[in-house]
């Protein structure tokens, strides 16, 4: 990528780079009051530090509830703090928890703000930490060492998450916004999103002392050397790595899982496909909202369903109150045209499905550029070849995090480009009117056949639905890019699409659009490339769209 591509990318994201940083320290001066239950005795508090691996010595500080010590002592919870924040992130919940009968502790990560080292994004260190707190934890405290627990928002997540490879003797988890899989959230489809790497970095080195590695992923992602050296730091750093050792355990354990449904960092794709595989208790969410924004009005003495259910789990694992907790459907899903969750018995929420094959419409013996949607495949072959021109388009507004959040809270669907003239780095597939509702719920499957005339291609698809006035809202998109591919062969182009929640109504069409370049993520390359789109004649090029 040339230093006048990376400037203007950069320009456009500044802005809402400074908002992200007031929203990160304005969250962290929200949590920081007294809350009402230190004020009848019911628990006291102890600041510290706590020696981690290597001799780094951590900022923490603990409660521990007041009156009696149980016979076996007290259930704990591990808080781990998100990206940017620090120690005091969960003072009310730590608060309310000890208020009844849990010790709750948290720890200020190495290499954030005082915490001595240096952070390595949830590297090996990272994770002897968490086990040298669960050992100050059992040797200074009345603590169960039999029922501990640990939750996190985002960076807390993934490292909870972390835990059920790394630190067996957490009883159970429950990872908020977290990752499974730190590849497939920065680079889905082996394509990288700028915007949050860049968010990532200028925090990180803001308000941290970070190690090099984040910034030799991003260098790896741009230039396209040390790939391999990449993905193996990012695959350490990843539970789903681990997921056939975990589900070896004697003992796994039970696992509550929440996620934003439009969370556009740690996507709903690799969470729900975590949870499917794993074979312990476990329980999942995917609430309304982006990343980190559902569970955040808890920590703000605001009501919160996902910190009451929280609680309910804890309760039920770590003191052994049969709450009801685990009588309900584990599935909870955030439906967008009722604005309300709706509960499930199992991930996916259904086997039934219908498929779209794409057609196109011969214009004076050439392929134009409008096709169609329909429910059987063209008997001949056809295809379109798409010109890329870099940083041409954005079907997202080009803004990274404006698009789902609008669309979460204010039901506000965002289009950058005009999805009717993306020009020669686009095609366009539409299906006819629907004769009755379609609820679409969970994972699309795309598959088209590619012949790229470069070693390195990207091409990106959007859903949409348009409405009876041609008006189309963008419901769901994700890149593709082909690293060092032979020129002139064919690829097998298929991907599965973050979680969709959505109901097209009677009358209304579905749009499916490739292009070759949205400035929301990293082009592979910036120069120019063509890719021959192929469907038609038992290519299996198709969407799939799970329905109810």
């Amino acid at each position: 990528m040339g230093i006048s591509a990376m400037k203007l990318r950069w320009g456009k994201g500044k802005g809402i780079l400074i908002l992200a940083l007031v929203f990160c320290l304005g969250l962290g001066m929200f949590a920081f009051p007294q809350s009402s239950y230190s004020a009848v005795k019911k628990y006291s508090v102890r600041y510290m530090t706590i020696e981690g691996a290597e001799g780094a010595k951590l900022p923490a500080h603990v409660y521990i509830p007041a009156g009696p010590v149980p016979e076996e002592g007290f259930p704990a919870v591990v808080f781990i703090h998100s990206w940017c924040l620090n120690e005091f992130e969960y003072e009310t919940k730590m608060q309310e928890f000890a208020a009844d009968g849990y010790i709750t502790i948290c720890y200020t990560c190495r290499g954030w703000y005082y915490a001595p080292g240096e952070n390595d994004v949830a590297g090996p260190l990272e994770m002897q930490d968490l086990s040298k707190v669960v050992d100050w934890l059992i040797a200074n405290t009345p603590v169960d060492p039999d029922n501990i627990g640990s939750t996190g928002i985002s960076y807390g997540g993934g490292q909870s998450l972390l835990a059920l490879k790394f630190e067996p003797r957490i009883k159970t988890i429950v990872p908020m916004s977290g990752w499974t899989d730190l590849y497939e959230s920065l680079a889905p489809n082996h394509t990288m999103k700028l915007g949050w790497s860049m968010f990532l970095m200028a925090t990180g080195s803001t308000m941290a002392r970070p190690t090099d590695t984040m910034s030799s992923w991003l260098t790896a992602f741009l230039t396209d050397t040390n790939i391999d050296q990449t993905l193996d730091s990012l695959a350490v750093r990843s539970a789903a790595t681990f997921q056939d050792d975990i589900n070896a355990r004697d003992e796994i354990p039970p696992m509550f899982m929440v996620q934003g449904i439009n969370d556009d960092l740690f996507t709903s794709r690799q969470m729900v496909e975590f949870y499917k595989q794993y074979q312990g208790e476990k329980k999942l969410t995917l609430a309304n909202g982006v990343h980190a924004t559902a569970e955040m009005p808890g920590l703000l003495y605001m009501p919160n369903s996902i910190w009451d259910d929280t609680k309910d789990w804890f309760d039920y694992w770590l003191k052994g109150i049969d709450n009801g907790i685990m009588d309900d459907d584990p599935v909870s899903i955030y439906q967008t045209w009722t604005k309300k969750q709706a509960s499930f018995d199992s991930w996916p929420v259904t086997d039934d499905s219908i498929t779209f094959y794409p057609a196109e419409v011969l214009a004076n013996g050439k392929v134009s550029k409008r096709g169609s949607l329909n429910s059987s495949e063209a008997d001949e072959e056809q295809s379109t070849t798409l010109k890329n021109t870099p940083l041409s388009m954005s079907a997202t507004s080009g803004i990274f995090f404006l698009m789902p959040t609008l669309q979460s809270y204010l039901d506000v669907y965002v289009t950058g480009s005009d999805p009717k003239n993306f020009g020669k780095g686009s095609v366009a597939f539409e299906s006819e009117k629907l004769a009755k509702d379609m609820t679409v719920l969970g994972t699309p499957r795309i598959k088209f056949q590619a012949i790229p005339n470069n070693d390195n291609y990207q091409l990106n698809f959007f859903i949409y639905d348009v409405d009876k006035l041609g008006i189309a809202k963008l419901v769901s998109h994700l890149p593709y890019s082909g690293w060092l591919v032979t020129p002139g062969e064919l690829q097998e182009v298929e991907l599965q699409m973050n979680v969709l929640s959505h109901k097209f109504k009677a009358g209304h069409k579905i749009r499916l659009v490739v292009t070759t370049s949205d400035i929301v993520y990293v082009l592979p390359e910036t120069e120019d490339f063509n890719v021959e789109l192929l469907w038609g004649n038992n290519t299996g090029s198709s969407i799939e769209l799970p329905i109810l």
